[in-house]
């Protein structure tokens, strides 16, 4: 049998866990996450897999919008039933009134009545209903913590036959595990039309983030393409290909040597 690794790392003293499994041909990850609900001690957990990209957009889900809760039942220990007044559609035949479960619903923060919550509801593979779920890592949340987002879905609904593509840039040392990995401001990005050959450029802010909107759609190959006080040639090692689709959003981690 080959060999099995377990590598735990503690991020904050009782509060998360990261714990990864690497097979042969398989991984796994889950992030452990210590929460009090009605005064007892429950462990949450969501997945904590993590790719070069990823989709920030509403590709994965059957329904995005916003609304007011209304109503919560805790059908079980874990789980809730929710009601929830719609204010706004980003994705889905959804009513203005709807009611839909969760999984591990109970691990969601402020998910009370009256609360105006984003939602990006799954479709379960068993019943084929929408739920809420906690595991997958999704963006649903109150709507005070989620404008970036919700600026982001109003920007894609208002031009559907483009995408976007965002992200961060960040320096990971030689010498230093990636958990020190710091982001990378003024670092310029670009992003290449592969049929049209066109360009669009931007440059990270001050937390290393970056932002290439109104993408027509179409493959993309996105560069580093230099980083001030860093030799060029330094930067050109990473290139990643995306193929953008209307109304889509891509989410990339770049990261440059140090």
């Amino acid at each position: 049998m080959k060999l099995m690794r377990i590598v735990l790392a503690l991020l904050a003293p009782w509060s998360a866990l990261i714990l990864f499994l690497a097979l042969p041909k398989t991984a796994a990850a889950v992030v452990y996450e210590a929460k009090v609900r009605h005064g007892k001690t429950i462990m949450c957990m969501q997945s904590g897999l993590m790719g070069a990209w990823e989709e920030c957009g509403t590709e994965n889900y059957v329904a995005v919008f916003r609304g007011k809760v209304t109503k919560v039942v805790e059908i079980s220990e874990w789980d809730l039933e929710l009601t929830v007044s719609v204010d706004e559609v980003f994705k889905g035949d959804v009513r203005s009134i709807v009611k839909f479960g969760t999984a591990q619903g109970i691990c969601f923060d402020d998910l009370n009545q009256g609360n105006e919550w984003l939602f990006f509801l799954e479709k379960d593979e068993k019943t084929g209903a929408p739920y809420l779920n906690y595991f997958s890592h999704n963006s649903s949340g109150p709507v005070s913590a989620r404008s970036d987002v919700l600026a982001r879905l109003r920007e894609l609904k208002s031009s559907p036959g483009e995408g976007m593509i965002i992200g961060s840039v960040y320096s990971v040392p030689h010498d230093r595990p990636t958990f020190e990995s710091s982001p990378l401001p003024e670092y310029k990005v670009v992003a290449q039309n592969a049929r049209a050959g066109k360009e669009y450029k931007t440059t990270t802010d001050s937390k290393g983030k970056f932002s290439l909107t109104l993408l027509p759609a179409g493959s993309y190959s996105l560069t580093p393409s230099g980083l001030a006080g860093f030799p060029e040639d330094l930067m050109k090692k990473s290139k990643f290909k995306i193929d953008v689709a209307p109304g889509g959003c891509y989410q990339v981690n770049l990261t440059a040597d140090k």
